[in-house]
């Protein structure tokens, strides 16, 4: 019997989930669209608004993510602008991601292929973290 397909589809929301609550332990304020967004408003806003406060952006590249998805694309193009931006490879190679943008696989990031969620966290912890004190 083969895999679900919703299984693997939705497996980066597991990573994320995961990683939002590593990086809260370690004490960096994450905004998370899937706690953050009030039923009843623009989704589309309250993104945008999230995005364009954050001072640091991490990015969930996965195999759906790196088909160019409108909304993935509107994502990725406010992250752009931060300072600091760290691609998380889930269930992707930066090979891949070549393939996909010619900048993204020159950004030091992390796949979770080779580390757990909780080594991912602790790195990105320690650069937004001493990002922020430097803009302080």
């Amino acid at each position: 019997m083969g895999r679900l397909p919703e299984l693997r589809t939705y497996r980066w929301l597991g990573v994320a989930t995961e990683l939002k609550d590593e990086l809260e332990s370690l004490g960096v304020r994450v905004w998370f669209d899937e706690v953050a967004i009030i039923p009843g408003q623009s989704q589309a806003l309250q993104m945008d608004r999230g995005l364009r406060k954050a001072r640091a952006g991490v990015v969930l590249l996965t195999p759906a993510y790196l088909t160019g998805r409108f909304w993935t694309e509107r994502e990725l193009g406010v992250l752009l602008g931060k300072s600091t931006l760290i691609p998380v490879l889930i269930g992707v190679t930066f090979a891949d991601v070549a393939e996909y943008s010619g900048f993204l696989p020159d950004l030091a990031g992390f796949e979770t292929a080779r580390d757990v969620v909780a080594v991912i966290a602790e790195k990105i912890a320690g650069a937004v973290l001493l990002n922020a004190a430097h803009a302080d």
